[in-house]
């Protein structure tokens, strides 16, 4: 039997930046990522688990426990070229747990918000990390990388706030 690959399902996202003083909107990036192995894996087998918890017991307790959370989006300040293999941004500069997440049809987006800092930031890249087979924490490099995205350096003064916003899409 021929499998006709085109209608495979696949997901990409989108990935944007934004800076902000006194409530009003300084900067922002909007790109593209690359979704990643190791954190694209672990949202599969959050999925199957979802499908499966409630019958594992009936199963004879096969399949093992597998959640996303706890998530951090984080922002770096290298530029790599970014890879399905990439385990960690170039050099992360702070990260945050999710202070929004909204689904409508086949998109998700989580939002990430970073406070002021003691010292200014330029960003140029961001991901997002979740937890599985490595616990995501608020330490840098933890977790598995979902998505890796690069884009032109925006910069954060310590007074300054930053939003990311993590959109996926399923096709």
């Amino acid at each position: 039997m021929r499998v006709d690959t085109s209608e495979f399902l696949g997901m990409h996202g989108l990935m944007r930046i934004q800076v902000h003083e006194d409530g009003r909107l300084v900067d922002e990036r909007v790109t593209q990522n690359l979704m990643c192995s190791a954190g694209y894996n672990q949202l599969v087998a959050s999925v199957v688990w979802s499908a499966a918890e409630d019958q594992n017991a009936a199963m004879g307790g096969t399949t093992p426990t597998q959640v996303l959370y706890p998530v951090y989006g984080a922002v770096g300040s290298a530029s790599p070229t970014p890879a399905a293999s990439d385990t960690k941004l170039g050099t992360e500069l702070g990260r945050s747990t999710i202070s929004e997440a909204n689904h409508s049809g086949n998109q998700m987006i989580l939002v990430f918000f970073y406070p002021t800092t003691s010292v200014p930031w330029v960003m140029t890249e961001c991901g997002v990390f979740v937890s599985g087979s490595s616990t995501a924490t608020s330490t840098a490099n933890t977790g598995l990388l979902l998505n890796h995205a690069v884009f032109a350096g925006v910069t954060k003064t310590a007074a300054q706030t930053s939003t990311l916003f993590a959109t996926f899409s399923w096709n």
